[in-house]
Order: C-alpha cells, then sequence, then structure tokens
C-alpha cells in the first residue's frame, strides 16, 4: 500500500515538473517563436503544471472523456482568441 502511494506521488513528480522542461526542449528544436511575455509572470507555467495534473488524474480514474473536454476547451478559447487578433 505505502510502495503504490510513493509511485503514484513520483509519476506526478515526474510528470507535472517533467513537463515543462520537455516542452522547452521540444520547442527550441521546432524553432517555435517565443510567446509574448506581457501580462501575469510565468502564469503559463502553473497553468501547465495544474493542466497535467487534471490530465494525470483524470487518465488514473479513466475518464478520458474528461481529458477531451480539457483539450477541446484550449482549442476553443484558442481560436476565439486569435480571432480577437487578426
Amino acid at each position: 500500500m505505502v510502495l503504490k502511494f510513493v509511485e503514484v506521488v513520483v509519476i506526478y513528480v515526474i510528470v507535472i515538473f517533467g513537463g515543462s522542461p520537455l516542452v522547452q526542449i521540444i520547442c527550441r528544436k521546432l524553432n517555435l517563436p517565443r510567446a509574448d511575455r506581457t501580462g501575469l509572470k510565468e502564469a503559463g507555467k502553473f497553468i501547465g503544471y495544474f493542466e497535467r495534473f487534471l490530465v494525470l488524474t483524470l487518465a488514473l480514474v479513466d475518464s478520458y472523456k474528461a481529458v477531451t473536454f480539457i483539450f477541446v476547451g484550449k482549442s476553443i478559447l484558442r481560436f476565439a482568441r486569435r480571432e480577437e487578433t487578426e
């Protein structure tokens, strides 16, 4: 029981805090432009932590439909924001 708890905690730490460096490496390799830094400092990092926590939690409880709602919601918000800027 304790070993299972430790495994889950380690998985959460790796997924949540390991995601940011991985995304940065991938973006550098793809030569993607850096986002504008107007707004709250480091807000994207904390949003990423929360998003990875939610996705992992929902995946562990076999709620894959809820995970799709997260991605659909992000897509809708990005599309709506893009329309404003164009």
